[in-house]
């Protein structure tokens, strides 16, 4: 739940996102830059910021990152075992 307009809380899957993102208040936070990925029409992700500036290509920089990450922890869960 988002505040994007000073007008009280919606879900952020009811909340127009452009490519650039779209900065939105985020209750007991603040306020965040939010990107939605549409995958497939069942399958949208979102990806949140407190970089308000930031623009989608820094934000896919940093997603291709956080996947470099998470295939690494993967590999050492599957090692430990």
């Amino acid at each position: 739940m988002v505040n994007p307009d000073r007008q009280g809380l919606v879900a952020i899957s009811q909340v127009a996102i452009g490519e650039a993102g779209r900065i939105v208040h985020l209750p007991g936070y603040g306020l965040i830059r939010v990107f939605k990925t549409v995958i497939t029409e069942d399958d949208i992700e979102y990806w949140a910021t407190n970089d308000l500036q930031m623009d989608e290509l820094t934000r896919i920089k940093y997603a291709g990152y956080a996947w470099t990450i998470e295939n690494y922890h993967r590999g050492i869960k599957q090692f430990c075992n």
